[in-house]
């Protein structure tokens, strides 16, 4: 985990981030909320496929999983699963339009497109175990 001081550092020494679409939005979401402090560490076991002069990308993340305390990813990979036993997040990244040949495999393999959010999933995870303990801890106070 990076420090304030190097975070800050990042952004007031690298002149590449505005040269980027991604950069820029960083140092807008930056200067519109100041301080960022990590919240979640996410990790997955991750397989990558890509070809030389391609535009096509595949990765598979096995196992992803999450944890909202020790940030540091120098001390364990252990974490929160994010899916169940067995599932995969496949994710294909192209410059253009994807093939038709790949198009015919994953129609094949009933693979279909979908969203999904690593982050989005775990912060909704936390969400209802919180609420989840608030109203245990409302029914226990009740029951006192």
């Amino acid at each position: 985990i990076a420090t304030e001081s190097e975070v800050n550092s990042f952004f007031k020494e690298n002149d590449e981030l505005n040269k980027t679409q991604i950069g820029r939005e960083l140092v807008a979401f930056k200067e519109k909320y100041g301080k960022l402090e990590a919240k979640y560490l996410l990790i997955s076991d991750r397989i990558a496929y890509t070809k030389d002069n391609s535009d096509i990308r595949v990765t598979l993340d096995l196992n992803p999983r999450y944890r909202i305390d020790n940030l540091n990813l120098h001390t364990s990979g252990e974490g929160i699963p994010l899916l169940e036993e067995g599932e995969a997040i496949l994710e294909i990244k192209v410059q253009h339009s994807i093939p038709i040949w790949l198009t015919q495999i994953l129609t094949e393999g009933k693979i279909y497109k979908t969203t999904f959010s690593k982050v989005g999933n775990a912060h909704k995870r936390e969400m209802r175990n919180k609420l989840f303990r608030n109203e245990l801890s409302n029914k226990i106070i009740e029951a006192i």
